[in-house]
């Protein structure tokens, strides 16, 4: 009998710390706060507005240039610094893993840094995505129009860094990562990237055959939409275009 209680006492135990490493767990992958509420997202199938919750994004994450990573990022009062997948996402931002139902919201008229590494924020360099969201429950990645610094609303800016030249220029100040690029989405599926600028940016390689500033070239990828974004003050060094023949 008391060999018996023993080892139930010990299955006991066990079972307990799994429930503590259970509990652990669930803190650290913690849902985000409330989204916004208003009927402001487009749903490209009906090409209506609509809220985010009735689009499946019921869970959303908040990042502001005035933020810190170490936030819990999950109110506009709390955001984090960084966006998820840049290099210098640090802290709760690095540690928090996109899933589906999730939404992540930039404040307006704040700017991040993909060229130079000495004005703040940031980002480290071309900002990679690689979550996937779900047919009933995509991921938003984008904006709230009520949330914004300044006197009124404007799209958050992703900016090269590089001044911008209406004519080619004699070489690039700036790169944006290894491919010069913004954005790598190459692979994802159901999500939306809604409402950025994209400015600064300088292709320095002569021998390109073209250049982007969002990495899309996987077939895989499946249901990502990119609404409302502007893209502008690009330049480039300048070269000398041939055909070839044969």
């Amino acid at each position: 009998m008391t060999g018996t209680n023993r080892r139930m006492s010990c299955g006991t135990v066990f079972a307990l710390t799994v429930f503590a490493l259970l509990l652990i767990s669930s803190k650290g992958s913690a849902a985000g706060g409330a989204c916004p509420s208003g009927a402001n997202y487009l749903n490209a199938s009906t090409n209506s507005l609509v809220t985010l919750s009735s689009l499946g994004v019921t869970s959303c994450y908040f990042i502001s240039a005035a933020g810190a990573d170490t936030n819990d990022g999950t109110r506009e009062s709390t955001p984090w610094l960084h966006l998820p997948g840049t290099p210098e996402c640090t802290g709760t931002c690095a540690s928090t893993t996109p899933v589906g139902g999730t939404g992540f919201i930039l404040r307006g008229g704040d700017t991040w840094h993909f060229g130079n590494s000495s004005v703040s924020p940031y980002t480290g360099g071309m900002w990679t995505w690689k979550w996937n969201g779900s047919s009933g429950s995509p991921i938003y990645i984008g904006v709230d129009q009520t949330w914004y610094s300044g006197s009124s609303w404007a799209r958050p800016v992703m900016n090269g860094d590089n001044p911008l030249s209406t004519s080619a220029v004699a070489s690039c100040r700036h790169q944006v990562g290894t491919i010069n690029s913004f954005l790598n989405a190459s692979a994802v599926s159901y999500v939306t990237f809604d409402n950025f600028e994209f400015t600064g940016k300088c292709e320095g390689n002569s021998a390109a055959k073209f250049g982007y500033d969002i990495y899309i070239l996987d077939q895989s990828a499946q249901y990502t939409n990119f609404e409302h974004l502007y893209f502008h003050g690009w330049t480039h060094i300048a070269w000398r275009c041939s055909r070839g023949v044969g």
